[in-house]
C-alpha cells in the first residue's frame, strides 16, 4: 500500500521528467529555427556545425585533388629510382600537370591558400617543375616572381636570379615534392646570395623522408598541402590501391629517411 509520502515522491518525479522534456524540446526548437543554443550567456553554433562543415569541405577538396593527381598519372605506384638513389614503391611526377590546366590551377590554389597569411614580396619556384606552379600562384595573387637558374649563363648579365627586386625583400619558395629537401636548399641559398630573405617554403607533397628537418635546419619553415602518407591512405580509401601497396609504402618510409 502506497503512503501519501510515496505518492508525493512519484508526483514530484514525473513533474521533474516533464520539466526536462519541455526544456529539451525548447532547446531543440531553438536549434532548428535559430541555429544556435544559448549556454551561460554564449551562443553555441549548432547548424550542422559550421566548423565541422568547413573542415569537411577542406577534406573533400584535398581528397578530390589527390584523386585528380592519381587519374592524370602524377601519382604512380611500382618501383622507381629517386634522385637520392632510393628505390621507392611510389613516385610523384608533377611534371604532367602542365598538360592539365585545371589540375595545375587547383594545385596553385591549394598552395596560395596555404601561404595567404604569410607576408612576402616575391614568389620563386624551384626549377623546373615548380616554376609553372609558382607562375599560376603569381597570376592568382598578383605577387611578382623571381626565377632562379640552375646554372649561370656565360653571356649577357650572367645572373643566377632573374627579376626586379631589392636586397632585403622577402621571397617564398614553391616546390612540388620534397624528399631530402636538397633542391629547395640550393634555391634558398642562391636567393640568399642575391640578398633575398627566405623564411617560408611551400610544397604540395612532403614525402616525410627527412626533408622537413633538413630545410628547417637551414632556418626555413616548411608548409605542406599533403604528406605522402595522406595521399596513400586517401587512394586506399577510394579503392585506387590495395592494402598491400599501402603497407609496402609505410614500411618503406620507416626504413628510408635521408638527412643531408
Amino acid at each position: 500500500m502506497l503512503t501519501c509520502i510515496d505518492l508525493l515522491k512519484i508526483a514530484c518525479f514525473f513533474k521533474f521528467i516533464t520539466m526536462v522534456y519541455l526544456m529539451m524540446k525548447s532547446l531543440f526548437l531553438k536549434t532548428v529555427l535559430l541555429g544556435s543554443i544559448p549556454i551561460m550567456g554564449f551562443s553555441v553554433d549548432m547548424t550542422s556545425s559550421n566548423v565541422s562543415q568547413k573542415t569537411s569541405e577542406q577534406y573533400n577538396l584535398k581528397k578530390d585533388l589527390i584523386l585528380q593527381l592519381y587519374q592524370i598519372g602524377a601519382v604512380k605506384t611500382g618501383e622507381f629510382k629517386l634522385k637520392s638513389g632510393q628505390i621507392s614503391p611510389i613516385y610523384f611526377d608533377l611534371r604532367v600537370i602542365i598538360s592539365y590546366p585545371k589540375v595545375l590551377q587547383a594545385v596553385a590554389d591549394s598552395l596560395a591558400a596555404l601561404a595567404k597569411d604569410t607576408g612576402y614580396d616575391f614568389i620563386c619556384g624551384v626549377p623546373y617543375t615548380a616554376m609553372p606552379i609558382a607562375t599560376a600562384i603569381s597570376l592568382k595573387t598578383s605577387k611578382p616572381l623571381v626565377m632562379v637558374r640552375k646554372e649561370s649563363k656565360d653571356h649577357g648579365t650572367k645572373k643566377m636570379v632573374e627579376g626586379v627586386f631589392q636586397s632585403g625583400d622577402h621571397c617564398i619558395v614553391i616546390e612540388d615534392v620534397v624528399t631530402t629537401g636538397g633542391s629547395v636548399i640550393d634555391t634558398v641559398n642562391t636567393l640568399g646570395k642575391e640578398g633575398l630573405v627566405v623564411e617560408d617554403v611551400f610544397v604540395l607533397i612532403d614525402r616525410k623522408q627527412g626533408g622537413r628537418a633538413n630545410i628547417e635546419n637551414k632556418g626555413c619553415k616548411l608548409h605542406s598541402v599533403f604528406t605522402s602518407v595522406e595521399i596513400i591512405e586517401t587512394l586506399y580509401d577510394a579503392g585506387a590501391i590495395d592494402f598491400e601497396a599501402t603497407e609496402r609504402f609505410k614500411d618503406y618510409l620507416k626504413k628510408n629517411s635521408v638527412e643531408l
